[in-house]
């Protein structure tokens, strides 16, 4: 206890949090090491370009790992490209990109450590980290997303799988002392009210292995970013403007 305490006391300012880069979050949620955070939406709504942008931020920094079982590194790179370019995402995905294009994008991600993995359970995962991590600077994982991990030996039903990953990826992140942001997909009834914490796809773990959990979703009223879960700081919300081109 003694030793956690005067870590507390030493620690610099600037490394107590860990930024995304996006005001309005980094003045209510305080990322750590050895957290787990969710975000959480409906498929299609912003969750992974969410995820990504917080990833991109910090790759300017330091070493991100993101593992994705749904998209391709190149689709997570043309996605990167047009986010920090302002180029239109068609235009990258069609092969349009003209000789001033591509030395933008170059030029974009060459000071960013990004790297990609396709780890399927919870287990490759920590043997990826743990083996970067003993070669270099990696300061956060993104997983997307959290339900298509899979657990290792027999369970006995869905949700005892869910809490396996759950409760795996929360021990990863307090084991290598970095925050791991995993997404999330909600349950069908979400489509029918406004999202809440029993919604989270599969398991109740989810929501109690968490350190922050964070919706992404639209309703008749708009868009939204919403801080369902807070451990470290309030519960707010925003209305914000999601530009898919």
């Amino acid at each position: 206890v003694q030793t956690a305490v005067s870590d507390v006391c030493h620690q610099a300012k600037a490394a107590a949090t860990i930024k995304t880069g996006i005001l309005w979050l980094d003045g209510i949620l305080n990322i750590r090491r050895g957290q787990l955070g969710i975000i959480a939406g409906r498929p299609g709504e912003g969750k992974s370009s969410l995820a990504t942008q917080i990833a991109v931020e910090l790759a300017s920094q330091a070493e991100v790992l993101f593992c994705s079982l749904e998209m391709t590194p190149q689709e997570i790179a043309e996605r990167i490209i047009a986010q920090i370019t302002g180029m239109n995402l068609s235009r990258i995905t069609c092969g349009l990109m003209d000789e001033q294009d591509k030395r933008e994008a170059i030029e974009a991600v060459t000071n960013r450590d990004l790297n990609f993995c396709r780890a399927k359970t919870v287990e490759e995962l920590r043997a990826i980290a743990s083996a970067r991590l003993a070669h270099g600077r990696i300061k956060m994982i993104v997983v997307d997303y959290l339900q298509l991990l899979r657990a290792i030996g027999k369970v006995n039903s869905r949700n005892d799988e869910i809490t396996q990953v759950s409760q795996g990826l929360k021990a990863l992140a307090m084991d290598l002392d970095i925050p791991i942001i995993a997404l999330s997909q909600f349950s069908r009834e979400a489509t029918k009210e406004t999202p809440q914490l029993h919604h989270l796809r599969d398991s109740g773990s989810i929501e109690q292995d968490a350190n922050w959990v964070m919706f992404v979703y639209q309703d008749k009223d708009g868009r939204h970013v919403r801080i369902a879960k807070n451990r470290s700081g309030p519960c707010e919300s925003l209305e914000v403007i999601f530009d898919g081109a």
